[in-house]
């Protein structure tokens, strides 16, 4: 469970065919795309980062999709990091759950929900 210190962060990324699950070590990158999570069970945010069309990786800020309409009025904090967020995209261990196993399934979002990209540059 995040507790916005010790556990702060969460992922989930695909092996690679050449890798069995009982092979998989903690902390090594196996896919670049993913799924992750970070601040609290209460109060967290989702990204997740992807190979699309144009063949480069994008990483956005998973929401609702009122999300789409919203400022970026919250903050998540999580270790000694804050990550201002729109409304309708904290989600709490419940809803993070939900995504999460739609993305285990399908490799994706569930359908209807907004991304915004990020930009690191």
């Amino acid at each position: 469970m995040l507790d916005g210190k010790d556990r702060a962060a969460y992922s989930l990324s695909r092996l690679s065919d050449e890798v069995e699950w009982t092979d998989a070590k903690p902390g090594v990158d196996y896919d670049v795309e993913y799924l992750q999570s970070a601040g609290t069970a209460d109060r967290m945010t989702i990204e997740i980062r992807r190979l699309e069309a144009d063949e480069k990786l994008h990483q956005y800020a998973i929401g609702r999709p009122e999300a789409a309409d919203e400022a970026l009025t919250e903050i998540v904090r999580y270790d000694a990091f804050e990550l201002h967020v729109a409304p309708s995209e904290v989600f709490d261990a419940d809803a993070a759950a939900e995504v999460y196993y739609h993305y285990f399934q399908t490799n994706t979002v569930p359908e209807g929900m907004h991304l915004r990209e990020l930009d690191f540059s």
